[in-house]
């Protein structure tokens, strides 16, 4: 009997947009490690995707199955934790995807969590792109500017009085404005209880619902501390 299978499509958090839920990730105690070391770590989480595709297997007198979205993060020890964004099919493999993943740890890597999306697709089907919406681009300054507070909460929390600290976090926002897997890809911090906390900062705010056919990524920057003179 014919098996079908799923086909793979990872994205990333690259669209940048100036400005400040779901994949915080656990504590680290190490600071943020480069942008090269991020990289290698999504890298390894889109390659993780190969243990789950047992999981996505079906038969034709199987129940349909469209695919869908998940969220994954890895920690600084390589658990890696997914979470469901969006799922089209039979719910025992989503499950199967999310305990298969929870099983399979990747190499150490010292710094805060770091996540990516997997997307499944049924064989044929387009990838959609999703832009961000004119209204959400909007009002993105008014939203960095309500998580700012929490950020200088911990500056004071983890750095030297007036310490300059430049960090960004790229994250996804999907239609009900819930964030997913915020990682930190830049730092001038050089303290890991920092990164981690603006990196969960990032995590519990809440966007206004959009109308996006998939999460779309956004970058926020901030600065705490004094300015540096020209």
């Amino acid at each position: 009997m014919k098996t079908h299978l799923l086909i793979p499509t990872m994205f990333l958090a690259a669209c940048a947009t100036t400005g400040t839920g779901a994949g915080g990730g656990s504590k680290s105690s190490a600071p943020f490690q480069g942008l090269e070391a991020v990289n290698k770590r999504r890298a390894e989480i889109t390659d993780a995707s190969k243990t789950v595709m047992d999981c996505l297997k079906s038969k034709a007198s199987d129940p349909p199955m469209k695919g869908g979205i998940f969220a994954v993060t890895a920690d600084a020890t390589g658990k890696m934790t997914v979470t469901p964004v969006r799922w089209e099919g039979p719910a025992d493999k989503k499950q199967c995807v999310v305990d298969t993943a929870g099983k399979t740890t990747l190499t150490p890597l010292p710094g805060p969590a770091v996540g990516a999306l997997w997307e499944f697709m049924a064989p044929g089907e387009k990838i959609v792109d999703a832009t961000v919406p004119k209204d959400l681009e909007e009002k993105l300054a008014s939203l960095q500017m309500a998580a700012g507070a929490e950020v200088e909460a911990c500056a004071q929390q983890n750095l030297p009085p007036d310490f300059p600290a430049d960090t960004e976090v790229a994250f996804f926002v999907d239609r009900e404005g819930q964030v997913y897997v915020p990682t930190v890809v830049k730092s001038t911090a050089k303290d890991g209880g920092y990164d981690t906390c603006v990196q969960g900062v990032v995590s519990k705010q809440k966007f206004p619902a959009i109308n996006v056919p998939k999460p779309v990524g956004l970058t926020f920057r901030f600065h705490t501390g004094r300015l540096e003179k020209l």
